[in-house]
């Protein structure tokens, strides 16, 4: 994967869960004015990158007779790599990274045991190959990965006022343990209030066609106006670049 080339993987697109997508082709770059890729590629202020990833067992191993999601984590790594491949040139962006599994989210990218957001694209690049030595395991904490970002929000003392944030949470399940739709309520508008009107809170599905776990991830990204990507009803499957389905805080942009 070198500089902008988009992610490709093998999986084909499906509506098995009986959804639609907004999406076109999103695995090249839309250079169109006013697309989510070139609003993301335009900006001069300091903009946040936060990644929040699934490491549940899920990803590895068979569970209730469907196969593993992203067992050699093609897109997560793969999305992830090409994204930041295609951005880690430009000064003006920071970089955080979270994992999530078992009963705990822990930061990859850190200052001892404070999380961090970082201008040196060393550090991502290590946190992305500390993320591919972390084996997969155990359930999927969405509110452990919440309380994380908030963390890593409200411990941001560099911050300047007109810092932008996007975090890009990627799953392919339902939270485990159970998370009442109140409670994500709670946990996302914090994490918006946070840094008000300076934060989008994306999701990605990817895995088996799932309408439970994909209805939450949707419904986690319109209260964090960000948003949503169900690889099962993207045209192009999960060959896709996070630039193209992101929204950068205050601005409209399009796939």
């Amino acid at each position: 994967m070198q500089n902008c080339a988009p992610a490709q993987f093998s999986s084909a697109a499906s509506s098995a869960n009986g959804g639609s997508s907004p999406y076109g082709d999103i695995s090249q770059p839309n250079v169109n004015p006013g697309s989510c890729h070139m609003v993301l590629h335009q900006q001069t202020v300091p903009v946040k990158i936060l990644f929040v990833v699934d490491t549940s067992g899920s990803n590895r191993l068979q569970v209730d007779h469907l196969p593993p999601s992203d067992p050699q984590r093609l897109v997560r790594a793969g999305s992830i790599q090409a994204f930041f491949n295609d951005l880690k040139a430009k000064p003006n962006f920071h970089w955080g990274f979270i994992t999530f599994s078992g009963v705990s989210a822990q930061s990859l990218i850190a200052d001892g045991f404070t999380p961090i957001f970082s201008v040196n694209p060393l550090a991502m690049q290590n946190a992305l190959n500390v993320f591919a030595t972390i084996q997969d395991n155990g359930g999927t904490p969405y509110r452990a990965a919440l309380g994380r970002v908030l963390q890593t929000l409200q411990s941001d003392s560099q911050a300047s006022p007109d810092t932008k944030y996007v975090v890009v949470f990627l799953s392919d399940g339902i939270p485990d343990p159970a998370v009442s739709d109140s409670e994500l309520v709670e946990d996302i508008m914090s994490i918006m209030n946070a840094k008000p009107n300076r934060v989008s809170f994306n999701t990605v599905y990817y895995g088996a066609a799932n309408p439970q776990a994909s209805s939450r991830l949707s419904f986690m990204a319109s209260l964090g106006q960000g948003r949503f990507l169900d690889t099962n009803v993207n045209p192009t499957g999960n060959s896709f670049m996070i630039s193209n389905i992101v929204n950068v805080p205050g601005q409209v942009c399009t796939p």
